[in-house]
């Protein structure tokens, strides 16, 4: 039965979507893992496919709308397999509107048809505070916390985690939250230092032990689509296989 875990803050480019796919073609080595795309941008169908997003039919929107994930999920590997995201997900609420008896619980029950089929199902969250966040958090038995060190991202945190508390509260008291990942990282930065000190000292072991730097090879990672053949890949990648480890013996150990 999969272990459902969402990423998310309600800011732009911090990194969600590669951090989502990066912990998906990790996952996928040794489980069943499905990615599910969650935000009309439809990066990280285009990060794990290499493909646009208007070049799938069978969405997440139609998932929804047929309350079943079949014929939906796109096979990427053996292991890895996609439920992707178009511009179609701007229709999302008419679909909630026809199930007011469980309108955030939708993306849940239509998961449950594909729960037994993988080990962990990844859920990549949008930018904003949308119906579509809602949903994927009322879905998820975990959720990772994305903390860009700047001051905007930092902002976002506190309102991020008070959304958590309110759908644990109120759709699925399942919730937990996995920990807080440091990301983009400026390490000869004074700023981002401080605001992860500041973090690590609000939040203490909440906040995973993994910060993932600034590099430039992830960020093409997002075009080329990630591969760790070469040394070169798998330097860049290291913190992420260490933030993996670590998210893996969080969830399992719960």
């Amino acid at each position: 039965m999969a272990i459902i875990v969402s990423f998310g803050l309600q800011k732009g480019g911090v990194g969600k979507t590669t951090t989502t796919g990066i912990t998906a073609f990790f996952l996928a080595k040794a489980n069943r893992v499905l990615a599910v795309d969650l935000d009309g941008q439809g990066n990280l169908t285009r990060m794990l496919s290499g493909q646009n997003k208007n070049a799938f039919k069978s969405t997440i929107y139609e998932a929804i709308k047929h309350r079943n994930t079949e014929n939906c999920i796109t096979v990427l590997s053996e292991n890895l397999h996609l439920l992707p995201a178009n511009d179609d997900i701007s229709r999302i609420s008419s679909l909630l509107d026809q199930h007011t008896d469980r309108r955030l619980q939708v993306l849940a029950d239509v998961l449950d048809s594909a729960r037994s089929s993988y080990d962990y199902i990844l859920l990549d969250l949008p930018p904003a505070l949308s119906e579509q966040t809602l949903i994927g958090l009322t879905a998820s038995d975990y959720t990772v916390t994305m903390l860009q060190t700047e001051p905007f991202a930092y902002y976002a945190l506190e309102d991020y985690l008070e959304t958590c508390q309110v759908v644990q509260k109120k759709y699925n008291p399942n919730l937990k939250l996995a920990g807080i990942l440091s990301v983009l990282l400026n390490s000869r930065a004074s700023l981002d230092q401080s605001i992860l000190e500041k973090v690590r000292a609000d939040y203490e072991d909440i906040v995973f032990e993994s910060v993932i730097k600034r590099k430039s090879r992830i960020k093409e990672l997002a075009i080329t689509g990630v591969v760790d053949k070469t040394k070169a890949d798998q330097q860049a990648l290291k913190e992420y296989s260490d933030f993996v480890e670590e998210l893996v013996k969080r969830v399992q150990k719960n």
